[in-house]
């Protein structure tokens, strides 16, 4: 046997699946710490943040990227679903597109005309 390990002269006295301490960590101890770090480190921020980044942006930019790096999220899931105008399929789409070609080639100042007009269009109704 190995000399550097020690020989457990005893079993644990707790069965596999029950804990020693059922009513969990005492309060106080991690949860008290952690909140305490959270509410001092607030305050600082709150005091001195802005003008701390600041400075580290400036004297240590390489410091600086890796935090503003490490506060992105690694994977970024995008869910894009891009639709033509009208909910039109890509058929339709460029059928209106040469439509509204031939419209302006037919009318040229039709820009300047306001839709359903007299004499909007050549051949068109006219006011009487």
């Amino acid at each position: 046997m190995n000399p550097n390990l020690t020989q457990v002269s005893k079993p644990t006295q707790w069965k596999a699946g029950v804990s020693g301490n059922p009513n969990g960590r005492p309060v106080g101890t991690r949860q008290a710490f952690s909140a305490a770090f959270y509410r001092d480190l607030a305050e600082v921020w709150a005091a001195h943040g802005k003008d701390a980044m600041l400075h580290t942006a400036k004297t240590q930019p390489a410091t600086f990227l890796g935090i503003a790096s490490r506060l992105i999220p690694q994977q970024v899931a995008v869910d894009l679903h891009a639709s033509l105008p009208g909910n039109l399929s890509m058929e339709d789409w460029m059928i209106m597109r040469e439509v509204m070609e031939a419209v302006r080639q037919a009318i040229p100042d039709a820009n300047s005309k306001q839709p359903g007009a007299a004499g909007a269009c050549a051949g068109g109704p006219a006011a009487g």
